[in-house]
């Protein structure tokens, strides 16, 4: 690991940073999310850590940001498309206006269009219980969408809608998981619902694919997909790790692991896990006294 560039940006709160080749393959993109506006930066100069972070593009938002991720380029699923789409990773950003908005950089206008949206309030997500934490897959197959406390809905990724209209990145029917034993079917919303008395979420993160991890980005949709989530518990001395499973053929979600990690170890309060590439049974947790990785076997 090596300091490729250093900048001092002006003064604000940045509460969400993600990369990705907005602009095209040629370029690698830092983008910076503050409250209601988003930072597209470019890096320029040496590789010695003199280079410095310029700003490309700057502009509102509609709404707060929740929370935002890269939606990686998969010819798979999007070939064909029009130039914010086509070769191009998009951003998928959540707000609290209660819709999950897909984001492609227009190079004619210089700036980010909306491609797609999906509203997720009414299906399990409100004002009371609204979504706040999102997780992509990093093949682009599946988007994962959580509230605070209790609620998770899971997206598989479709191929886009070719004809007149608004492209179509999500599949539109689905199941819903409620509790732990009960399955039902229901195709009134793009997703997988899933609503236990987990306790609060405090992060969300798909588990790399092993089969297709060198060539995900022209690879459909898998079988199965598999999602790591941080829950703590109130009035628990321990952070718990829970390894989820999709299956697409069974249309729902399950609980292959829980981890229990007490607080008054090494790695104290579990903050945050990150997936390992090509590794699907790793997951590095950061916690609030250290780092370490984890086997979720």
């Amino acid at each position: 690991m090596k300091l490729l560039a250093k900048s001092v940006l002006r003064s604000s709160v940045v509460q969400h940073v993600t990369t990705g080749c907005f602009r095209g393959a040629g370029a690698v993109d830092v983008l910076v999310g503050k409250e209601t506006t988003l930072e597209l930066l470019s890096r320029h100069g040496c590789d010695d850590g003199e280079g410095s972070m310029e700003t490309v593009w700057q502009q509102a938002v509609g709404g707060t940001i929740m929370d935002m991720a890269t939606l990686p380029w998969n010819a798979a699923l999007r070939a064909g498309g029009p130039e914010e789409v086509e070769g191009r990773d998009l951003l998928a950003v959540l707000s609290d206006s209660g819709k999950l908005t897909f984001l492609g950089f227009s190079t004619t206008l210089h700036r980010f269009v909306v491609v797609s949206h999906v509203s997720i309030d009414g299906e399990g997500f409100d004002a009371r219980t609204r979504a706040q934490h999102l997780s992509v897959d990093g093949c682009g197959w599946a988007i994962a969408v959580a509230s605070l406390r209790n609620r998770l809905l899971l997206l598989p990724a479709c191929r886009q809608f070719q004809g007149a209209g608004p492209l179509c990145m999500v599949e539109r029917d689905g199941a819903f998981y409620q509790g732990r034993d009960t399955l039902e079917s229901s195709s009134s919303h793009g997703g997988v619902y899933a609503s236990t008395e987990w306790g609060t979420i405090w992060s969300l993160a798909f588990v790399s694919n092993d089969e297709h991890a060198n060539t995900c980005a022209g690879a459909p949709l898998p079988p199965s997909l598999r999602l790591a989530a941080v829950v703590h518990r109130t009035g628990s001395a321990c952070s718990e790790v829970q390894l989820l499973e999709w299956e697409r053929n069974r249309g729902g979600i399950c609980c292959l692991l829980r981890l229990s990690l007490p607080h008054e170890e090494q790695l104290g309060l579990l903050l945050r896990v990150v997936p390992v590439p090509q590794n699907p049974t790793a997951m590095v947790a950061i916690g609030s006294k250290a780092v370490m990785v984890l086997q979720l076997e």
